[in-house]
Formats: C-alpha cells, structure tokens, sequence
C-alpha cells in the first residue's frame, strides 16, 4: 500500500494536515457505508488532530452519529469502569466536545 509523507512546518499545521485527512476519509466512507470506525489513539501527538477533529463534527461537516469510537492505548486489563480515569485527555476533550461520537 502506497502512502505519502507530509512535511510540515510545525505540531498545529500537522495537526490540521491529519485531521483534513481523516475528515475526507471519514465523508469518504460515510458515502457508502452506514458507519464509520474511529480509533482514537493514546498520547500526546494527536491531541492536535482530535481538537481539528471535534471542530468538524461541532461544524457539521461530518455525520458525527455514524461515527463509533473505540480507544487505542495500553491500558489492556483495567476494568472497564476504571478505564476512563486513565483515558489520554485529548480523547476525553473529543468526546465531551462531541457527545454524538458513540462508543463500541
């Protein structure tokens, strides 16, 4: 599978760069099929992009309720009522700024 590298200037236009590019994925796939799957990733690096993220699905610009969220982190083997206590805060602040994201 071909892929393409992005240099950009700084964290915020890469941010961006990543969110255009999942945004156009996410209405992309919502153009044919009922769901889209979004894993979230842990750490700080895509704090960026889930902020550009929860803008679009504020906006509208992405049908925020065909769109499942599951997190992708380390934490394998919390209970699942301890799980939020540990989830990376950018993950935390999509969800709260997008309360229609439905979880798995």
């Amino acid at each position: 599978m071909p892929f393409t590298i992005h240099i950009t200037r700084d964290f915020d236009q890469m941010s961006k760069v990543a969110a255009d590019l999942v945004e156009s994925d996410i209405r992309e796939k919502q153009a044919v099929k009922d769901e889209y799957v979004l894993g979230l990733a842990a750490g700080n690096t895509p704090t960026g992009l889930f902020k550009h993220l929860a803008k679009a699905f504020n906006a509208g610009r992405i049908d925020s309720g065909r769109v499942r969220s599951f997190n992708l982190d380390e934490y394998v083997g919390l209970p699942g009522e301890n799980a939020p206590a540990h989830a990376p805060p950018a993950v935390v602040q999509l969800l709260h700024d997008q309360r229609a994201v439905r979880p798995p």
